[in-house]
């Protein structure tokens, strides 16, 4: 679209120059959008974007913090299973130094032996079940763009469309025959689902 300033009104006013020349265009021939009309409906959508990015934001704050908890957890459950392989480990030790001095028989040995083992094998499931569910927690990243963000930041105090704003927002806008405005933005977009 192309802006010219109507001299008689002094407003601008926005026009396709291919409706003008071909009839096989998509754009409205001969349609006229004023200036102030098509800012106004950039204006607020942006003012609804940035009011739907901050919201997303609270929500990915909040999400991020009972991933941090999760994670917290794990690594807990994760040091006690790691503690209790020592202390089978070490127990499992000491009964074998038991049965090399003669204090316990080879059968009680080995039926011990086997009951650590299994235990161990338990604790080894349960550490790598740990493991996995911490590196899928850590790989959890919430989708926000820092550059969304520093967008937002500097212009939600804005009371009028400016093109800094404009063009840190909006990669286009397709404005149809039906008076229909279609805003193609920058970041992901906030209104689909």
């Amino acid at each position: 679209m192309t802006r010219r300033l109507v001299a008689s009104t002094g407003k601008y006013i926005y026009s396709c120059t291919h409706s003008t020349r071909d009839r096989n265009t998509e754009c409205a021939v001969h349609e006229r959008y004023e200036e102030a009309g098509l800012e106004q409906v950039a204006y607020n959508a942006i003012q609804q974007f940035i009011s739907l990015a901050e919201k997303e934001n609270v929500q990915n704050r909040k999400v991020s913090a009972l991933r941090k908890d999760a994670i917290s957890d794990c690594m807990t459950q994760l040091r006690k299973l790691q503690t209790q392989a020592e202390q089978l480990k070490g127990s499992k030790l000491r009964w074998y130094e038991k049965y090399t001095n003669g204090d316990i028989s080879k059968p009680e040995y080995l039926k011990f032996k086997a009951d650590v083992d299994k235990k161990l094998a338990e604790n080894e499931e349960a550490q790598r079940e740990a493991e996995s569910r911490m590196e899928q927690l850590d790989s959890e990243r919430t989708c926000s763009d820092d550059r969304l963000d520093a967008a937002c930041r500097d212009f939600q105090k804005s009371r009028q469309i400016t093109y800094e704003l404009a063009h840190a927002f909006i990669k286009a806008i397709y404005v149809y025959p039906d008076e229909r405005v279609e805003i193609e933005w920058k970041f992901k977009d906030p209104f689909v689902k």
